[in-house]
């Protein structure tokens, strides 16, 4: 069938359509993800804001359109050129993406120039991971495959990973990575869920809840794919918003900075 999803849990749209979603998230994808690669553990809420980032990449790489040949997705570099290159296209982009989190939340980085380019190579080498993971149309990846993608770069360090490479098109994950265990990342993603419902339980003695509740709805409906065609966008934005208020409220209050 001309109209046939090449994997359970795709939604179709429109080619123009993926690409409006996509500036509408670039600007919470690039910043979040220089500020985690700037910080990493030190951040408080630190897996909450890489999920959160995570599940906007997903959401992206659910989306396919119809062609002339049948259902496809955009190509690697339209996500990467989307995402990525208005604001993080050079070192002295990433220095202005930490620039903007010190003035807005008064987050001051203490960089070098050695610190910023290291940031910068990872995140080359990030961008091409998800990149793969989103314009695949024979996979659908989880929430947790991306980010274990980020984590992988950033302990490894930028300088030592090499560009991915991949054995076929039908392939999320390098041929050239040693120890890429990807599934490690799916099953911390549970155990974060499950830990989320443990919060819930105390929700009116943690100070954490609203912020564990709106990951945990966000991962939730990507775990039991409760993404439909006909209502996936409106859902997966309704609780992309509760995510995002959960994390503005922390930021207003000065508590995503550092851990003490």
């Amino acid at each position: 069938m001309k109209n046939e999803v090449p994997h359970y849990g795709q939604i179709i749209t429109t080619r123009k359509m993926i690409i409006e979603y996509m500036r509408d998230m670039r600007h919470s994808i690039v910043y979040n993800t220089v500020i985690l690669l700037a910080l990493g553990q030190r951040m408080r809420f630190y897996k909450l804001r890489l999920y959160d980032v995570c599940s906007k990449l997903q959401f992206l790489s659910r989306l396919v359109y119809e062609k002339k040949d049948g259902i496809g997705k955009l190509e690697e570099g339209k996500y990467l050129h989307e995402l990525f290159d208005e604001h993080a296209e050079t070192p002295e982009e990433i220095l202005s993406v930490l620039e903007y989190w010190d003035e807005a939340c008064g987050i001051n980085i203490a960089l070098s120039k050695a610190d910023i380019k290291e940031i910068f190579a990872k995140l080359q080498i990030i961008e091409k991971l998800w990149g793969r993971f989103m314009s695949c149309k024979y996979e659908l990846p989880f929430i947790g495959e991306f980010a274990y993608a980020f984590e992988y770069v950033y302990d490894n360090g930028g300088w030592i990973v090499p560009i991915p490479e991949y054995s076929d098109e039908y392939t999320l994950f390098p041929c050239n990575y040693k120890c890429f265990n990807y599934w490690t990342g799916i099953s911390e993603f549970f155990l974060d869920i499950s830990e989320c419902n443990e919060r819930i339980e105390n929700f009116y003695t943690d100070d954490l809840a609203l912020d564990y509740i709106g990951t945990y709805l966000n991962g939730t409906l990507s775990l039991v794919d409760l993404i439909t065609k006909n209502n996936g966008l409106n859902k997966t934005a309704k609780l992309s918003y509760l995510l995002e208020k959960a994390l503005s409220e922390c930021e207003s209050l000065g508590e995503i900075i550092i851990k003490e």
